[in-house]
């Protein structure tokens, strides 16, 4: 194993729940009840998905997510998986297994390490390296993840200053691995992204990139209205 690697159970990083024991229904009045057969070739068409009827003290348990991981436990297709992203209101079948996601840390840093290593760019070049993103919404998750990230090389990874920025109109790019927080894209105490934005897009959108965000922020709603006009910049693009 690499130095500065770390190992963990997948249990250590995520909680495992087996899926709700009911029988499929037709009314819209019910959440919709995932299954294994309702996952083909990695999607999921959520207007053909059955119902199932549950009691509200049970749904907050089985309840899908954005970022939950299900993935069949039992038959042929053991194995099959699929990251849940935007659903609705949906519960998942007890042949299923979630898995939700606790350290999301550690599983940027396996993420961004392997697109690092990888060398993933957009233009395939066997030599590039990538140029990954990862925005927190405050300091101190950005400064969490950037000692976390230690064993990148050291001069692959840049912690921005959303005041250097403004001071010198530009960003580094002597670096493989970007960390920042929302703030660098928002005038004070706003959602106005300023012109450190274009500054940043114009660094990274000729690359194929990665973009990692701190799920905190999504919940934020200044935040996601800063995710939201982020976003459309980086194309193409993958949020996690």
């Amino acid at each position: 194993m690499k130095k500065g690697w770390e190992t963990k159970k997948l249990s250590a990083v995520s909680a495992i729940n087996y899926g709700y024991t009911e029988s499929a229904a037709s009314e819209p009045i019910y959440p919709r009840f995932l299954r294994i057969t309702d996952i083909q070739n990695d999607r999921v068409d959520w207007d053909s998905v059955p119902y199932c009827k549950i009691e509200s003290a049970d749904l907050p348990k089985y309840r899908l997510a954005s970022g939950d991981i299900v993935f069949a436990r039992t038959g042929v297709t053991a194995g099959k998986s699929f990251l849940v992203d935007n659903s609705p209101e949906a519960v998942f079948a007890s042949y299923l297994i979630r898995l939700r996601l606790l350290d999301k840390t550690f599983i940027a840093f396996q993420i961004a390490w392997k697109l690092f290593q990888s060398r993933w760019n957009h233009g395939g070049e066997p030599t590039r390296r990538p140029r990954i993103l990862f925005l927190a919404d405050r300091n101190i998750l950005a400064n969490q993840a950037f000692n976390a990230f230690s064993a990148f090389p050291e001069d692959a990874m840049v912690r921005i200053d959303p005041g250097d920025i403004k001071k010198k109109g530009k960003i580094p790019k002597n670096g493989s691995l970007l960390l920042t927080i929302f703030q660098t894209f928002m005038a004070s105490g706003t959602t106005r992204i300023v012109a450190t934005q274009s500054t940043v897009f114009k660094f990274l959108r000729s690359r194929k990139h990665w973009y990692q965000s701190d799920t905190t922020a999504k919940r934020d709603s200044s935040a996601l209205a800063a995710r939201r006009d982020i976003l459309p910049g980086f194309t193409p693009f993958r949020d996690v």
